[in-house]
């Protein structure tokens, strides 16, 4: 059999010779019997196919099988279908017999359904497109069903084209609704059938509305309304009645959530359409938003709503209030309300205002309860206290929803305040002097002042900004700095701030003769030079001439006297006898001038205007002791001798720094030691000529440590001196033969010069680990000054606490614990893990401030979250501030897995029997 066509298929292949094959094919192409080999033309056979789908084919049996053959057919779509089948012998090439087949192809009963949503009262559409593939137009008929579905009665489809058959759904209310739509051809009467289905729901709002009045008044207002058409099925539900009653009008239900609103619980709607009118009363300006709803009273689902949107103006003031203050000055405003009814009214109060001040509520007693007119309860009390300068408006409202609002139009006058007057400053010329300035904040937020000086060349702040707590008082630091001779000079200082406004301070100063300068210092050890500058500066606007003079050469103070100016002549230290005296001569003459001036050029030096000039100086101490001598500085300006005078103390210190053992303690606890430092270049004949012995109030102790370190140094490091022990040769105390092994273990420096010996309590209490190297200054009076040295290393402490915490693989388990500071104050603090800790904990915050000592603390939360199971996991948390540590030990662990031993088995025997 072979068949050719458009979904048809032979059942079988053939195994005709090839050249048969090849005219079969021909006979089949041709649909005619022109090319068959047969010498005789075969007889075509037809037959038609009226419908077909493969849902009608039944295989036959092998009985049917008989003298008949199968041909598949799988049409695309309707229409109709030609083609032919051929059959020919295999053994009898001339036996060929050829059927034609003609196929019509409808379209399947399936049934497409088609859904539409969206809200009711609303058009919703659905094109259908449908495609012609046939050589004839196709006229269809549309049949639909359901109230809320509509769509065009016709539709033509032209041949080898398309068309679109569009589906309307309107619902008329909230619910679902069913039809269905039938397409039908009228010359083939082939028919398409949609199953349609529609879900509304709820109704948009059929429009926003927007009113306006005046608070406190009442205006009508009206909506335009329309019937609701109401489903048949529903109204099947509805007596006749009913139906008579409301043959022409439907009614509706109203519902609102505006307030103030009045009007007709229902409205009653004709064929024609209506309105709905309502009133408003709003005894306060603003905006008010809501809706308003219909809702038919027999099918509430079947409605209609509005937004509404309200805007109220405020009524007119009840009338204007001026009020004036000075800045940061305050002034009360008294305002008096009456009350009419019989009842106490209790008064929301809204103040808008820069500086203004006042309760948030007012009760108000009915009229008639007070016992004498304008009594203390009938009385608003209104606090003005500005703090900027400048003109402005402010509003005062009373709301009480009996009432309404009452308000009062305030005009604000902020006057200057006159500045603060700072008492004049008298300084010497070439020389600052500095006094104090008073400022406050009444705000409870932090400020920060920008300052401004109006004469910068005379007057100075120290810095440009200035930050003041909330509720805070403090001072500033004004510098005067003279460029004349009894004139005062007058200036202003301005603090700015957005919020808090201006502060004005008027300050003055004057300029006095110079006279004794401050002492400047120098320091440096026996034998070696050191040095020092003296900074001069040049008042005036113009070049000054100076000469520069070191008076005399200053004496020593011998192991204790004090040393002698020979500008002045001033006598110091203890005179005895004239064998002391005689020796301080002595001595004086035999050494070396201590102090010198490293300038080339002494005299005539020319100092340009308002320019500082160093003078610089050396300090060769050759002798333990203090030395005192006066630099001088001279010129002529004016007509008018002055002179500057800097006196200048040196004091030597004694040999190399002395290194002592280091201290070395964990934090949080205490180390106490004693030790015994030798006290260089002191010797008992200096001292016993003079007539003067070693005194405890004449020692001093400082340390010097780097800068980053001072605060934690001053906490907890002291260096406390306890006694003077006077030594012989090799550092030993009188009386005693070797170093004990008490002296060995307090650290005896080991200096056979020494004489005398200190004895220091050192104390170290670490809060926090650290390790730094300190500078321990011994200073004796008038004598001359020591230095040491100790390093000291805080390390690790012990836990403050140890934590079990427990979770399973997946879980987590937090601890919630509060930490407060050690001082009092906020402290900045970072919070961390230590390098060896599981990194299955977390903590928050890992940075913050912490809360002072005394309050609730700063709490911290700890989370261990474990991602497999193993070994107990350990934590270290530190905790750190600036001045301090806390430390924690974690642990965490897993539930207990532990399972009944008896009740596990294994499936696997791996184990030999006791008698094998």
């Amino acid at each position: 059999v072979q068949v050719a066509g458009k979904g048809f298929g032979q059942s079988s292949p053939t195994n005709r010779p090839a050249q048969l094959r090849k005219e079969v094919a021909a006979l089949t192409s041709s649909h005619s019997v022109a090319g068959a080999v047969a010498k005789k033309a075969p007889k075509i056979l037809k037959t038609t196919i009226e419908d077909s789908s493969a849902e009608d084919f039944n295989p036959m049996n092998e009985t049917q099988m008989l003298n008949s053959s199968i041909i598949s057919f799988y049409p695309e779509r309707a229409g109709h279908y030609n083609t032919i089948a051929v059959v020919y012998g295999k053994d009898n090439l001339f036996d060929v017999r050829v059927v034609e087949v003609n196929a019509k192809v409808t379209m399947p009963d399936g049934k497409m359904v088609i859904e539409f949503r969206g809200p009711a009262r609303e058009l919703i559409f659905q094109d259908i497109p449908i495609a012609n593939e046939s050589d004839k137009d196709w006229f269809l008929n549309s049949f639909i069903r359901g109230e809320a579905f509509t769509c065009p009665k016709t539709l033509v489809v032209p041949r080898k084209g398309s068309a679109v058959m569009q589906i309307t759904f309107q619902g008329p209310s909230a619910g679902k609704f069913d039809g269905s739509l039938q397409l039908k051809n009228v010359d083939l009467g082939d028919t398409f059938e949609y199953g349609l289905v529609g879900l509304a729901d709820e109704p948009l709002a059929e429009s926003h509305l927007t009113y306006k009045l005046m608070a406190r008044k009442s205006q009508l207002f009206s909506i335009p309304l329309h019937k609701i058409l109401v489903p048949r099925d529903k109204l099947k539900n509805r007596s006749m009645t009913e139906k008579t009653d409301r043959e022409n009008l439907q009614v509706f239900t109203v519902e609102t959530d505006l307030p103030y609103l009045t009007g007709s619980e229902t409205v009653s709607i004709a064929d024609e359409g209506g309105q709905y009118t309502f009133s408003i009363l709003s005894p306060v300006g603003g905006v008010f938003n809501g809706y308003i709803s219909f809702k038919d009273v027999d099918f509430p689902e079947v409605n209609m709503w509005f937004t509404v949107n309200v805007e109220v103006t405020a009524p007119a003031e009840e009338r204007s209030i001026a009020v004036e203050s000075v800045v940061r000055k305050a002034v009360a405003v008294e305002i008096t309300l009456d009350n009419t009814t019989d009842q106490t009214l209790l008064f929301d109060v809204s103040i808008q205002g820069e500086g203004l001040l006042g309760s948030p509520t007012f009760e108000l007693p009915p009229k008639g309860g007070s016992a004498a007119a304008n009594s203390p309860s009938d009385v608003y009390e209104l606090i003005f206290s500005p703090l900027r300068a400048g003109q402005y408006n402010g509003k005062i409202s009373f709301y009480n929803a009996k009432v309404g609002e009452l308000w009062y139009k305030l005009n604000l006058s902020a006057l200057p305040a006159t500045p603060i007057v700072i008492e004049t400053i008298e300084s010497m010329i070439g020389t600052s002097q500095q006094v104090k300035a008073p400022v406050e904040n009444p705000l409870a937020e932090q400020v920060v002042f920008s300052v401004s000086v109006a004469d910068t060349d005379h007057f100075s702040v120290p810095s440009e900004k200035i930050t003041l707590s909330p509720y805070a008082q403090s001072f500033f630091m004004v510098s005067f700095r003279p460029s004349s001779l009894n004139d005062v000079v007058k200036s202003f200082i301005t603090l700015t701030n957005p919020q808090f406004g201006e502060i004005h301070y008027e300050v003055s100063g004057v300029g006095l003769l110079p006279g004794i300068m401050p002492t400047v210092l120098i320091d440096a050890p026996l034998g070696e030079i050191g040095s020092q500058t003296v900074e001069f500066f040049n008042p005036f606007p113009h070049p000054l001439p100076v000469n520069v003079v070191l008076t005399n050469t200053s004496t020593q103070s011998n192991a204790g006297g004090k040393g002698t100016s020979g500008l002045h002549g001033i006598r110091g230290g203890k005179q005895n006898s004239n064998a002391a005296a005689l020796k301080e001569k002595n001595d004086a003459d035999s050494m070396l001038e201590a102090f010198g001036l490293l300038m080339r050029k002494t005299s005539d030096v020319v100092i340009a205007e308002k320019t500082p000039f160093h003078i610089a100086l050396s300090f060769n101490p050759m002798k333990l002791g203090q030395y005192e001598s006066m630099v001088e500085v001279r010129s002529f300006v004016g007509g008018r001798n002055l002179l500057w005078c800097y006196p200048i103390r040196g004091i030597a210190e004694a040999g190399t720094k002395q290194r002592l053992a280091p201290l070395k303690s964990p934090c949080k606890t205490q180390m106490m030691r004693e030790d015994l430092i030798t006290l260089e270049g002191i010797s008992k004949g200096d001292v016993a000529a003079l007539g003067e012995d070693l005194s405890l109030s004449d020692i001093s102790v400082d340390t010097s440590v780097d800068d980053k370190f001072k605060s934690l140094i001053a906490r907890c490091f002291r260096a406390q001196p306890l006694e003077i022990v006077a030594l012989r040769g090799g550092g030993k105390r009188d009386g005693e033969g070797d170093v004990s092994g008490e002296e060995a273990a307090l650290g005896v420096a080991k200096a056979p010069a020494a004489e005398f010996g200190l004895r220091l309590r050192l104390l170290f209490e670490p809060l926090r680990t650290f390790t730094a190297r300190v500078e321990v200054v011994v200073v004796c009076r008038n004598r001359g000054k020591w230095r040491l040295q100790v390093d000291l290393d805080a390390t690790e402490p012990e836990p403050d606490d140890r934590i079990k915490m427990c979770a399973a693989v997946g879980g987590s388990d937090k601890v919630t614990f509060k930490l407060a500071n050690r001082f009092l104050g906020f402290s900045k603090f970072h919070a961390y893990f230590s390098s060896k800790s599981s990194p299955h904990f977390s903590v928050s915050p890992s940075s913050g401030i912490l809360a002072p000592f005394g309050s609730e603390g700063s709490p911290f939360v700890v989370s261990f979250a474990p991602t497999d199971y193993g070994a107990i996991e350990h934590a270290n948390l530190i905790i750190m501030t600036d001045d301090a540590q806390w430390n924690y030990e974690f642990r965490g662990s897993y539930p207990d897995t532990a399972t009944i031993a008896a009740a596990v088995t294994s499936k696997n025997k791996s184990r030999l029997g006791s008698k094998i």
